[in-house]
């Protein structure tokens, strides 16, 4: 019975430490679009969505967070910030149709 119950709490303990990590992660990606300008991101209706990036086997190798932005709104278009799993950002760009100078700020 004491090796079930310890099994149940180091089993919890794993998932809050992914939680906190997959939080992190969101943190970080809000940060990087904020710091290039990009406020004007959906917090109420659509908030950003955070994934896990997987490869070959099932081998995870970061995350990826998608943002729905208002002047990215033509035709379903959204700003993609890709991350280590780590969560440092490596990557920031667009999906879709967005105004230009959404790909403006991107560059900078």
């Amino acid at each position: 019975m004491k090796s079930f119950v310890l099994g149940v709490a180091v089993t919890l303990g794993a998932l809050s430490i992914g939680s906190a990590a997959f939080a992190d992660c969101l943190d970080n990606a809000t940060k990087a679009i904020e710091a290039k300008g990009i406020t004007d991101w959906n917090r109420d209706k659509q908030p950003p969505v955070l994934e896990k990036v997987y490869m070959v086997q099932d081998v995870q190798t970061g995350y990826r967070a998608w943002f729905h932005v208002a002047r990215c709104e033509r035709e379903g278009g959204q700003v993609v910030v890709n991350m280590q799993t780590s969560c440092q950002v490596t990557d920031i760009w667009t999906k879709g149709n967005c105004d230009p100078t959404v790909e403006q700020a991107l560059s900078q």
